[in-house]
C-alpha cells in the first residue's frame, strides 16, 4: 500500500489481494480509498479472496473481519456498482460509476 500512496497516476483497474493483506479494518479502508482516488468513471476495482472460504459470514479473526469490512464498504459506496462472484475464494468486482 505504501507504493500506491506515492503513485500520482490514474488507472483503468485496480486489483487488491485480500488474503492476509491488511492488518486492520482502518488499513483496509485506506487501501480502498487510495484505489478509488486513482480510478475514473468506468474503471474496475477487483479484489481476490472476497469470500475467504465463507469466513466473512461470521468472521472470527482479524483477517476475516477485514475482508467482511471491505465487502461492506464496496457494497455501500455511492461511486461503485459491485458484485462478488463466487468462484474459488470469491472475486469482488466493482465498476466506478460515471
Amino acid at each position: 500500500m505504501a507504493g500506491l500512496e506515492k503513485v500520482d497516476q490514474r488507472f483503468d483497474a485496480c486489483f487488491i489481494d485480500l488474503l492476509n493483506g491488511f492488518p486492520s479494518e482502518d488499513v483496509t479502508r485506506r487501501a480502498l480509498e487510495l484505489c478509488l482516488q486513482r480510478l475514473e468513471g468506468g474503471a474496475l476495482l477487483m479484489a481476490d479472496n472476497a469470500l475467504r472460504q465463507g469466513e466473512v459470514a461470521r468472521p472470527k479473526n482479524q483477517q476475516a473481519r477485514n475482508v467482511a469490512h471491505y465487502n461492506e464498504l464496496v457494497a455501500k459506496h455511492p461511486r461503485l456498482e459491485s458484485v462478488v462472484i463466487p468462484i474459488r475464494d470469491g472475486l469482488s468486482v466493482a465498476r466506478v460509476r460515471d
